[in-house]
């Protein structure tokens, strides 16, 4: 790194010193230091506009050598150096204060450096001629004229070399001529034959000829101007002025009249170079930008018109417009803006131009149909705004086909109005589970606005019911699968809980890979509940509530899957009521129902909750006892169930008296299941029943 740092300064001030030799020694004029063409400004504008203020102490001892070379002595050589360097300086701190670009894109970064470039030129040709007045190489009365000459020289050298420079750092040689070669190498021949025999005045082939080529250089300069732009421009300009400058040097070539060089040769030439330079690259500039407008308008994706505002009729159409409506390069050149645009009158245009010329808006917009040659439409945003020329009153037309657009807006107003009239609730999340929308149904639902919730977090939702876990691996399912499903409660803005069917969606949209979260839900509260019933009436007895047989066989198996585990035992208790047919008999059938709802309350009271008490049949119960060890007399609790159904129970006047008849069996002593430990209770009931 510091190599490249100390290389590129040394190389610029080796060269620095071969221009100002070449200078010195070329286009000095009478006094030997003020030459008439300094050609080390423009390097040194160019370098330091490059490569900063770190070219500057090479600048400085390679002008202290050139001056030395011409025979100067030391201390005017080091005043001479001074001046040499101030000039590239002052350009530079110039161009700091002004909108530049090096890459001397537009015109208006040319003049810029070249109008800095002569500030920094008067600087130094005042430091250079008080030189040579303080040294006695001049008198006084000779100062302003030294100091002009001095001034012309290193303006000349700016202009001839600065921006061809710089120009040529940026843009290679190869991507310049892009397959253009040989007509590259025959400007260039050209313009060094014009510039050796016309400008420089040296016959090449043998005598002299009267007739003059030098106004050939304009057609080279056009020729430039029109096939190869502001870069080649620089370099012909370098080859055809550096040759008049020396041939005027030499009192010969285009620029020498026979009258005094100082006085008004130089003069001329000064106003040559400085008008032709300036005159040919704004051109190049106009034209490469004219260029550039011209292929953006072709090629750009957009329908591009331009029309005339009397008759309406196109004067541009871009390829764009001509391949969306069909037409080809000729037949489009006598269709106007109407024949395109069929739903829209000639007085809605016109009222559109007033309104242009009239006012100060610079466009206006509208939306239309633009048909196409086979009698096609399609829907366009038509942007029109002033693009006079030349006096001519026209206007560019831009036209968008909005059809995506339009049908964006339909999915999106489609989308809209389904997710509005949806039952089901619905809230959008953003990247930060803020609440961004939600619909009807969400309010219906929770009890909360829209106004209520925006913004907010859904966990206001919360209803306690679930625990950090649960969301957590809600959020981690949701990060791995972009999706989530399940039942969950909420708390309702009244306070009651209810219970949804709830589906999480994450998306990650394509612009700008923003992250939103859409939850989905419906309130399940009345179905589930409904479902409860339905199943309860399914595995229960109707009139007394208790487990039927479906559900005494459901607790059965998970009683045996925890005896197995803990190594216990089941008993199974078959309970028949003696002397119920006549309760039905005698006082009907209410009556029964009271007596074994009576009945199935004492037993459940009776046994342990870890119990099961079943209605099996009219009058028949039995009795599921669990985690039973071996020590465990299940006797007690059939003498404790037949003494509690002993008991009197009264209804109004009525006094009913019952007993009960009871068998059992021992798992796994008396079966594997229940069926067959039913089977062999039912037998010991019956034993028990006739030992009565």
């Amino acid at each position: 790194m510091l190599l490249t740092r100390i290389k590129i300064p040394s190389l610029i001030a080796l060269v620095y010193f071969f221009f100002a030799v070449i200078s010195l020694n070329f286009f000095s004029i009478a006094d030997g230091n003020a030459a008439l063409v300094w050609l080390p400004t423009g390097l040194a504008v160019a370098a330091i506009v490059r490569f900063g203020p770190r070219i500057l102490p090479g600048i400085y001892l390679s002008g202290v050598a050139a001056s030395l070379y011409i025979g100067n002595n030391f201390e005017l050589s080091l005043l001479f150096a001074m001046a040499y360097m101030m000039e590239p300086l002052v350009t530079l701190l110039i161009l700091k204060k002004v909108n530049f670009s090096l890459k001397l894109y537009h015109f208006k970064d040319y003049l810029l450096l070249v109008v800095a470039g002569i500030g920094g030129s008067v600087v130094s040709a005042v430091i250079g001629s008080a030189a040579l007045l303080l040294h006695n190489t001049t008198v006084i009365n000779d100062f302003i004229t030294v100091a002009i000459h001095w001034w012309f020289g290193n303006i000349i050298g700016l202009i001839l070399l600065g921006p061809l420079l710089l120009l040529l750092s940026q843009t290679s040689f190869r991507s310049l001529l892009q397959n253009r070669s040989l007509e590259f190498g025959l400007l260039l021949l050209l313009a060094s034959y014009i510039a050796i025999t016309q400008f420089a005045g040296i016959s090449l082939f043998g005598e002299k000829s009267n007739f003059s080529y030098a106004y050939y250089a304009v057609a080279v300069i056009i020729w430039a101007i029109i096939r190869f732009g502001h870069q080649t421009i620089a370099l012909v300009q370098m080859i055809l002025f550096s040759m008049g400058v020396w041939g005027l040097i030499n009192q010969q070539g285009y620029f020498f009249t026979g009258i005094g060089i100082v006085e008004q040769n130089v003069d001329i030439l000064f106003q040559y170079i400085f008008i032709v330079s300036l005159g040919s690259m704004g051109l190049a500039y106009t034209l490469k930008h004219q260029r550039l407008l011209s292929q953006a308008l072709t090629k750009s994706i957009n329908e591009t018109y331009i029309f005339h505002q009397d008759d309406l009729q196109f004067e541009f159409i871009n390829l764009s417009a001509r391949s969306h409506l069909g037409l080809n390069e000729k037949n489009w050149q006598a269709l106007t803006i109407l024949d395109v645009q069929p739903d829209v009158s000639r007085q809605y245009v016109a009222n559109v131009i007033s309104n242009l010329k009239n006012s100060d808006n610079t466009y206006d917009v509208y939306q239309s149909q633009h048909q196409r040659v086979d009698g096609s439409t399609y829907p366009v945003e038509v942007r029109i705004e002033k693009a006079e020329q030349s006096g001519r009153h026209s206007y560019l037309a831009t036209a968008v086909d909005i059809t995506e657009r339009i049908e964006t807006q339909l999915y999106k107003d489609l989308g809209d109005s389904v997710c509005q009239h949806s039952t089901q609730g619905v809230v959008i999340c953003n990247e930060k589970n803020e609440i961004l929308r939600v619909n009807a149904a969400f309010s219906h639902i929770t009890g909360y606005s829209e106004q209520e919730v925006i913004g907010k977090k859904p966990n206001m939702l919360g209803s306690g019911k679930h625990g950090t876990s649960f969301y957590e691996e809600m959020w981690a399912t949701l990060e791995q699968k972009a999706s989530w499903c399940s039942e969950l409660y909420n708390r309702h803005q009244s306070g009651h809980l209810y219970l949804v069917d709830m589906t999480i969606k994450k998306f990650i949209h394509e612009l700008g890979n923003k992250v939103h979260y859409m939850a989905m839900f419906t309130d399940i509260t009345d179905e589930r509940e409904q479902s409860l019933k339905l199943k309860h009436h399914a595995e229960h007895d109707l009139l007394t509530a208790l487990p039927n047989r479906a559900r005494l066989q459901q607790e059965f198996t998970y009683a045996l899957a925890m005896v197995e585990r803990q190594q216990k035992k089941l008993a199974l208790l078959f309970l028949d009521l003696n002397g119920f047919k006549p309760i039905n008999d005698t006082h009907g059938h209410q009556l029964g129902d009271q007596v074994l709802q009576k009945i199935a309350l004492r037993l459940k009271t009776t046994v342990r909750e870890s119990d099961i008490v079943s209605r099996v049949g009219g009058d028949e119960f039995v009795i599921l006892m669990t985690n039973l060890d071996d020590t465990d007399n299940y006797q007690l609790v059939v003498n404790k169930i037949k003494a509690i159904i002993a008991k009197p129970m009264f209804f109004d006047e009525i006094t009913v008296l019952l007993s009960v008849s009871v068998g059992n069996a021992i798992y796994p002593l008396d079966g594997a299941d229940l069926d067959s430990l039913i089977m062999v209770a039912d037998e010991a009931m019956y034993r028990d029943k006739q030992s009565k």
